[in-house]
């Protein structure tokens, strides 16, 4: 109740952590209590009304009494000096402070560590209150910031207290946050502002404060998610925990890369959680969110695992509280956890009495713009199958043996057209100026909007064209010397679209969703990668490195693309060639269903055999377990939440 009372608190992006949630990172991040809760600190820099800071010191309390000493004995001490909550709405910090002292309600509490950070407000210096943000500057030091003053909660009202007195760096054992993620121009359709400052009087103003703080862990345009990540490694000692519930592009989105990095090259002890559900409001920990999200937990400094993280996927959302300490007590209680580079073994799974709930396997960490793989995931096999695949080993499930492929990245082979912004932009940065429709006379056509009705076969046709702006000749020439006939689908929604790569007769400038793919040599590979990228074995590798925030969509970003796995077409024969063009000659007009209905599709049958028997020489006759395993791995996808998305209706293609 109290949390939905928070005034503004959807523009503000407060979305406060449901209680089974809170139960369930709480039990991860303090699975013991190693040491005394007298020398603990435990911080949350966006406390809201203190579900974490609170859940943290409930736990605490239930193994330090589990141990055999009182709780209340420390309550005020605890209260006093080692609970730290910042917010930015004082009603937040106040009832923060008051659920916390009520565990105890007799106790008399003096001062507290909940503060009310300034915010919006100009300081003497000219710059900003960002609230807890201003901390990344270390206020323990000489600054060139002046951080003021904040308000704490105490059992008299509220004190003024200086910022410098009030925090340091590499103080603290845990931080636990579920922060405000939101970031700038996100829902522009929306009647609630979505901005990481919602007053544009002062956004400007305060976003300058920001750069000011020395951030190191912003990237393009992931919101302030980050900014709080960095604030908390700051903030905690060596072989401190961090505990987040951050958006799922925490772990798969590019903008998110260089948070992933110091994760994988400073932290061990990794664990990561998320939800496979067809419905992305049910992937969620926090309430009203409505999107995908993800619990990380991370100890601070280098170890033996670093590098390494647990993936857990579960299939639903903890049945209360009761059940969300279970589930930690069984991911810390697997003595050995599977690995991903082991081949097909499942993974741990992950038992609640009778019921299998989701499983954990332990996974290599990339540091680069492609995300961790292992993210609403139902069925590990299929992940297993695309990693392997990802490093050369054709391996599905019921294969004797595996394979050798030739595999690179897609960036060896090819690259991508212009931005869609140096071809189209309201102002002077576009090159040319769009028109809908392509008529036979079009001298630049253009493959300018996604249409899955019209574009079920390979051979699509282009659906605008394109006239080059009078101050922009040098810079179309440039563009059009980068076009080709191989588009990319990089917002791919696997309930809807047939295909990940469009193919056009002609070259057709690829704007927006449908970028050029363009080959040094064009006239020899573009048909088989065309042929690759629309079969099963395609669309594995572009499931196991694209976002699935949203439901039944698996959308990426051209940086990511580029360290996407894709067949080495340079190791090709001259035969496997001809016979790709043969086989796209035999296929191109043929409809085929969405991807999410690849199961009962002959089109996408027949593409898989005559890719894997004519073209990478694994004929039926010699290799029966080969194909039989790839039709069962057609069926594991279908299955898959992030792929079929919850959509219950079938398409019908015309006969």
């Amino acid at each position: 109740m109290f949390q939905k009372l928070i005034d503004n608190r959807k523009i503000l992006k407060a979305n406060y952590t449901r209680p089974e949630s809170a139960a369930l990172l709480c039990a991860l991040v303090l699975p013991e209590l190693t040491k005394d809760p007298k020398k603990l600190k435990i911080a949350d820099f966006a406390c809201g009304t203190g579900s974490l800071l609170n859940g943290v010191y409930q736990r605490l309390l239930m193994l330090y009494e589990q141990a055999g000493s009182k709780g209340k004995a420390i309550h005020q001490y605890m209260m006093e000096n080692n609970l730290v909550g910042c917010d930015i709405l004082p009603n937040a910090a106040h009832l923060t402070a008051s659920i916390i002292a009520s565990t105890y309600p007799d106790i008399r509490i003096g001062g507290t560590r909940i503060y009310t950070m300034p915010y919006g407000t100009q300081r003497a210096d000219g710059l900003y209150a960002i609230g807890a943000l201003n901390l990344l500057s270390d206020p323990a030091r000489t600054l060139p910031l002046d951080l003021g003053t904040t308000g704490t909660a105490t059992g008299q009202g509220t004190e003024t207290i200086e910022l410098r007195d009030a925090f340091k760096h590499d103080e603290f054992d845990i931080v636990i946050q579920n922060p405000p993620y939101t970031r700038s121009g996100a829902d522009s359709n929306s009647n609630l502002p979505k901005s990481i400052f919602a007053d544009k009087k002062d956004a400007v103003a305060m976003q300058a404060s920001r750069r000011a703080q020395g951030r190191r862990l912003g990237g393009n345009n992931p919101g302030a998610g980050p900014d709080f990540v960095d604030l908390a490694d700051r903030m905690l000692k060596r072989n401190g925990t961090m505990a987040f519930v951050l958006p799922v592009t925490a772990i798969t989105g590019s903008s998110w890369q260089k948070v992933r990095k110091m994760w994988g090259e400073e932290y061990h002890d990794i664990f990561v959680i998320t939800i496979a559900d067809a419905a992305t409001e049910n992937c969620a920990f926090s309430a009203d969110t409505n999107m995908a999200e993800c619990l990380v937990i991370a100890t601070k400094g280098k170890s033996k695992n670093t590098g390494r993280a647990t993936f857990v996927c579960l299939e639903r959302c903890p049945n209360g509280e009761l059940e969300a300490q279970e589930i930690a007590k069984v991911i810390y209680g697997i003595n050995d956890v599977r690995q991903l580079e082991d081949g097909i073994n499942r993974g741990n799974p992950i038992h609640i009495g009778d019921d299998v709930i989701g499983f954990a396997i332990s996974a290599p960490l990339t540091s680069g713009a492609v995300g961790w793989p292992i993210s609403r995931v139902s069925d590990i096999t299929a992940v297993q199958s695309a990693y392997q695949l990802a490093n050369g080993k054709l391996q599905f499930p019921r294969q004797k043996a595996a394979i050798d492929l030739p595999i690179c990245f897609l960036s060896d082979v090819a690259q991508f057209g212009a931005d869609h912004r140096d071809i189209h932009d309201p102002g002077r940065r576009g090159a040319f100026d769009i028109e809908d429709g392509c008529p036979d006379t079009a001298e630049y056509p253009c493959l300018w909007h996604l249409n899955s009705k019209a574009q079920r076969s390979v051979i699509v046709s282009p659906n605008a064209h394109a006239f080059i702006r009078p101050h922009a000749e040098a810079k179309a020439r440039e563009i059009l010397a980068r076009n080709s006939r191989g588009h990319f689908n990089i917002d791919l929604r696997f309930n809807s679209h047939s295909l990940l790569v469009a193919f056009t007769e002609q070259e057709a400038i690829g704007v927006d969703s449908m970028p050029n793919v363009v080959f040094k040599e064009k006239q020899i590979y573009d048909y088989v990668w065309t042929l690759w990228s629309n079969s099963t074995l395609g669309l594995l590798c572009y499931w196991l490195i694209c976002g699935k925030q949203q439901a039944g969509r698996g959308r990426s970003s051209k940086a990511a693309l580029d360290l996407m796995s894709t067949l080495d077409v340079r190791q090709l024969s001259a035969k496997a060639l001809t016979n790709a063009e043969r086989i796209f000659d035999s296929l191109k007009h043929q409809q085929m269903l969405p991807f999410n209905q690849m199961d009962a599709d002959p089109v996408r049958h027949e593409l898989d055999r005559l890719l894997l028997s004519e073209v990478l020489g694994i004929t039926e006759l010699e290799r029966s377990d080969v194909h039989e395993g790839l039709a069962l791995l057609r069926k594991m996808l279908c299955q898959e939440p992030s792929i079929h998305g919850g959509k219950k209706s079938k398409v019908k293609l015309d006969v």
